[in-house]
């Protein structure tokens, strides 16, 4: 059996990489790389593995030299939107008020606004040295987006290894830096995100397979189990905060509130149940809407909702059983569009922006490139453009005329077919190892 090296960081908190690794182990010898192996081997499912191999990698004054050249001079992606959100979110969790507002307001748009000249894969053949990470007796190597193993990638690449990366979300392709485009095979989810990688990013399609959704897989599950969904007793509306960029989180509440308000105003026969982002640190910010009316707070329990099948089906049951779902552009309004739930994407700004940055708002936020291309531009009422439209939505909702809301579900979840995990560890293993495929030199 060949062996299989998956090189590992904050991805492998997630059910579905794990689900993924343990399905892969049963095609190869699975050998994670990491550079925790302790906080690794603390997992119930690494016994499933073959041994862990700590990442080592040593730094230099030539490696910190190119660093800081990349970082600044290095090209963007294609959508600087996606980019500003990638690093507002990288942002919110940095506890230190000084730092966190240099890189806002000084670091962030040198960044954009100095000229570019470096390539991600002229980065990596000016770092490659030989580090002494283990790689004897691995066949290939598979990396997830996004990719901070920089170092040990230049030297595979060097050492003309075969590796494969797996673009986990449908967003990637517009917002990363950090995707080579020579000697790399991609996985994806779609045909339509296998364009996105290669238009881009100026990556060949022949070297980008599509290979299915791993996030979307136990939805998969969990419609295998519930063929017939529950009818609705139109008990709730459900909102999904998409942000954790402080001044966005604020804005989202604003929405919240009016929610809240026309729910008041119309005498609407439901609340308004709302899911915090899991993954923000400082879940306090939401603490005033513990004040709003007909408002009510799901308990997510943070990133055990993303790890754990039963907290996940609980939130499937809830977006099921929910009478609409509401969002600024989160990929649960993706995943709605897979159950009889019409699924809403705000698109215009209910209260003027609080404070951020050169007027960032929520409208920046929505109008990323994937949210334009899957969820704003297919032309169904669903799109909500003003405070007439939501409110007309609402009492439509209410009187049970939930139908005409439905092409706009059926149409996005066309755009992501559902897979099983096993059958996309299969496709992963056909391209792994499939040697045919011609990758740009």
């Amino acid at each position: 059996m060949q062996r299989l090296g998956v090189i590992l960081g904050k991805e492998f908190y997630r059910k579905d990489i794990k689900e993924l690794l343990l399905e892969l182990s049963d095609r190869y010898e699975v050998v994670p790389l990491v550079r925790d192996p302790q906080s690794f081997d603390n997992r119930d499912w690494a016994n499933r593995l073959a041994g862990i191999r700590t990442i080592r990698t040593t730094d230099s004054a030539r490696r910190r030299a190119f660093r800081w050249l990349f970082r600044y001079f290095g090209y963007l992606p294609s959508s600087i939107t996606n980019y500003k959100v990638v690093t507002y979110f990288g942002l919110a969790n940095i506890r230190n008020a000084t730092r966190r507002k240099l890189a806002e307001k000084v670091l962030l748009p040198m960044t954009i606004a100095l000229p570019k000249f470096l390539s991600f894969d002229q980065y990596l053949s000016y770092i490659y040295q030989s580090d002494s990470t283990d790689l004897e007796g691995i066949d290939h190597y598979l990396f997830f987006s996004q990719i901070t193993e920089v170092e040990l990638l230049a030297r595979l690449l060097h050492l003309g290894k075969s590796v494969t990366v797996y673009l986990y979300s449908w967003d990637h392709a517009a917002k990363l830096k950090n995707l080579p485009r020579q000697r790399v095979k991609y996985l994806v989810w779609c045909e339509e995100v296998k364009k996105d990688l290669a238009e881009l990013n100026g990556i060949s399609m022949e070297a980008i397979q599509v290979v299915g959704a791993s996030q979307f897989a136990e939805i998969f599950n969990y419609l295998q189990q519930h063929p017939t969904q529950p009818k609705k007793d139109p008990a709730y509306i459900y909102f999904g905060f998409s942000t954790m960029y402080a001044p966005l989180v604020r804005q989202e509440m604003a929405f919240v509130k009016k929610l809240s308000s026309l729910v008041e105003e119309l005498k609407l026969p439901f609340v308004v149940r709302v899911r915090t982002y899991p993954i923000l640190e400082n879940q306090s910010i939401y603490a005033p809407l513990a004040d709003f009316l007909h408002v009510e707070v799901e308990e997510t329990n943070r990133l055990q909702s993303l790890t754990t099948a039963s907290l996940l089906y609980e939130k499937y049951d809830a977006m099921a059983e929910a009478a609409a779902f509401f969002h600024f552009g989160t990929t649960m309004g993706v995943e709605c569009c897979f159950f009889e739930t019409p699924s809403f994407i705000i698109d215009y700004h209910p209260t003027p922006p609080t404070s951020t940055p050169k007027g960032w708002s929520l409208i920046n936020f929505v109008h990323q490139y994937q949210n334009e291309k899957y969820l704003l531009s297919p032309p169904y009422p669903n799109v909500v453009k003003s405070d007439e439209e939501l409110k007309q939505v609402l009492i439509q909702i209410a009187a049970g005329h939930s139908a005409q809301y439905m092409p706009y579900n059926k149409y996005v979840a066309s755009l992501f077919p559902l897979v099983s995990i096993s059958d996309i560890a299969s496709n992963i293993k056909e391209v792994v190892t499939n040697a045919r495929l011609t990758l740009p030199t």
